[in-house]
């Protein structure tokens, strides 16, 4: 479920509660910008594609590379020059 709350004169906040997903909370200043994006995240959350942008917010370029470099770049060729390239 979507809710709509005005904030000052101009902007909107859009709140979207579901069941087994995380709450999901943006700002917008024409509120049928809110509305379209709201139902792109229903959208997402019903054919099972959404995924949190939390985590992706509070990743780090480090700890993003060394991620990288743990599950997907051991199993490539030069795996050792790209470490050592990311290392630098």
């Amino acid at each position: 479920m979507a809710t709509f709350k005005k904030r000052g004169d101009l902007q909107w906040r859009v709140k979207i509660r579901r069941r087994e997903f995380p709450v999901q909370t943006k700002t917008f200043e024409p509120k049928a910008e809110g509305q379209a994006w709201a139902r792109g995240m229903k959208s997402d959350m019903d054919r099972g594609i959404f995924r949190a942008s939390k985590e992706a917010e509070w990743t780090t370029m480090t700890e993003a590379l060394d991620k990288y470099l743990e599950e997907v770049s051991i199993h490539k060729r030069g795996h050792s020059r790209k470490k050592k390239r990311i290392e630098k």
